[in-house]
């Protein structure tokens, strides 16, 4: 379960991040609360506004290449479309650990990483950062994937990138339990500070191919 609030966060930030005009007059101010009541005032003027149903406990919003499922009970879920025709799952959802315990995680479902265009990884990305919160707020600190694909190729077949605890992992999208073989890749990734300090590996990166 999730409360009413923190989806309805969810929903200003993935708006805001999309630009849309409805969230982004919403103030940024200490006194104003981004909740349910705030987010359902400021999303009744304006266009591409998502719907709010306080009983069912659901925020819904759906274009023709954009889709938000935000439930208390639990499917939290954007879709996108890409601009190669791609679709795109990313989820804020519980990974058992090894305790048996349930551990929040962002898992986002990707036919062909390599192939999305840097629009469509913004895209990717606003959608991560913006389902960072609430129980999965301390994963907003892990990088961005453009960055991740700034430092290592991404994958060109079906993956699953699990961003749980202080990682990311790469699943097989069918079976999260499973390596991906890209695994390997976001492994030394990480060992090289790629999850703790990914701002200073970046700007190595670029100090050395400027050289």
């Amino acid at each position: 379960m999730t409360d009413h609030d923190t989806i309805a966060r969810m929903a200003i930030r993935l708006a805001r991040g999309y630009r849309q005009g409805w969230a982004i007059r919403i103030p940024k101010t200490h006194g104003v609360e981004w909740n349910w009541t705030t987010a359902s005032e400021y999303a009744q003027v304006g266009r591409s506004l998502p719907t709010f149903d306080r009983t069912a406990g659901v925020i819904s919003y759906a274009t023709n290449k954009m889709r938000w499922t935000l439930s208390v009970d639990g499917d939290i879920e954007v879709e996108i479309d890409s601009q190669s025709g791609l679709a795109c799952s990313i989820e804020a959802t519980r990974c058992g650990g090894a305790n048996g315990a349930a551990t929040p995680c962002i898992v986002a479902r990707v036919p062909d990483l390599d192939g999305l265009s840097s629009h469509d990884l913004w895209k990717v990305d606003v959608a991560i950062t913006s389902l960072a919160c609430g129980p999965w707020k301390p994963l907003h600190n892990l990088p961005p994937l453009r960055v991740v694909g700034d430092v290592i190729r991404l994958p060109s077949t079906p993956c699953a990138l699990v961003y749980v605890g202080d990682r990311i992992t790469a699943r097989r999208p069918d079976d999260i339990s499973s390596n991906h073989p890209f695994e390997e890749h976001l492994a030394e990734f990480g060992r090289r500070g790629g999850f703790r300090k990914w701002e200073r590996l970046l700007v190595r990166k670029v100090t050395k191919e400027g050289v």
